[in-house]
């Protein structure tokens, strides 16, 4: 059972990670280039040793200028794509908190009074949402800023495909693979967040039931595909108070994606909740 604010959430999550995957593509294609250029300066002849391939390569300091270069663009992008995450989970939590208010008010058949809720602006949104990040994702985060790191990550690839007299081809690769990463640590916190979000939003807006003195119950909605873990499959349809929490292989969780969860209960999931009347 999939609920349209869900399904939006899906399309927003989907421009997202095609976005991100054109960004990251066009930036490839310049670094790919710049790469070319600096190899080609550094007349890396195959008839050297390894080690006069790397002496050869430090020379006038253009080894570190390029992965200098390369670094400081990856990270720039690695950035900017975070911003663009947040932008997006503010738009998933006005989305579902907005849908979640009006099946409310259809379940419990009255209009909602604007003392009890009104729509969140984008910086309503904003609010909720700032310190709902999960240990998992901090230290993900925070390895993706990280420019020292990735600089050496980029220095690992250039040394070793110098050593070992790769062509400009399989430097390339190298290079792309350290980019790849850092987009793929990306989405999946997109993912993970974009899940943590969607649900936050409909606990404030089902808590808004409670507020006008009804019993309000949640129930667990898992997707049901072949992706969908088995311990969620199991949850599938468990109902308990809006201010208990599920209990998930073992562990609570008070929605899908809560950040209390271990990292195998909340990384990429894509379960969902929808409100009840106790009765």
């Amino acid at each position: 059972m999939t609920d349209k604010a869900h399904k939006q959430t899906d399309v927003i999550l989907y421009k997202l990670e095609k976005a991100l995957q054109k960004e990251y593509s066009q930036e490839f294609a310049k670094l790919k280039k710049a790469i070319r250029e600096s190899v080609g300066d550094m007349s890396l002849d195959k008839s050297l040793t390894p080690i006069e391939r790397y002496n050869q390569a430090q020379k006038y300091n253009r080894l570190n200028k390029i992965e200098e270069n390369i670094a400081t663009q990856i990270n720039k992008l690695n950035r900017l794509a975070i911003n663009q995450v947040n932008k997006d989970l503010v738009n998933v939590y006005k989305t579902n908190y907005g849908s979640a208010i009006d099946t409310l008010s259809v379940l419990l058949a009255v209009a909602i009074p604007n003392k009890y809720s009104k729509t969140p602006t984008s910086s309503d949104a904003k609010d909720e949402i700032k310190d709902d990040t999960s240990p998992f994702d901090t230290l993900a985060l925070d390895n993706i800023k990280d420019i020292d790191e990735l600089r050496r990550s980029v220095n690992r690839q250039f040394i070793t495909s110098i050593m070992q007299g790769e062509d400009t081809n399989k430097l390339i690769a190298r290079v792309q693979k350290v980019t790849e990463m850092k987009l793929s640590d990306i989405v999946r916190i997109a993912r993970t967040q974009t899940t943590r979000i969607e649900n936050k939003a409909r606990v404030d807006a089902y808590s808004v039931g409670e507020k006008m003195g009804y019993e309000m119950v949640k129930e667990w909605v898992a997707v049901g595909d072949d992706r969908t873990r088995e311990a969620h499959l199991h949850a599938n349809g468990q109902v308990v108070p809006l201010d208990q929490p599920f209990i998930v292989d073992g562990e609570e969780l008070m929605y899908p994606g809560d950040i209390n969860g271990s990292a195998g209960n909340v990384i990429n999931c894509r379960c969902t909740m929808i409100a009840g009347i106790k009765k």
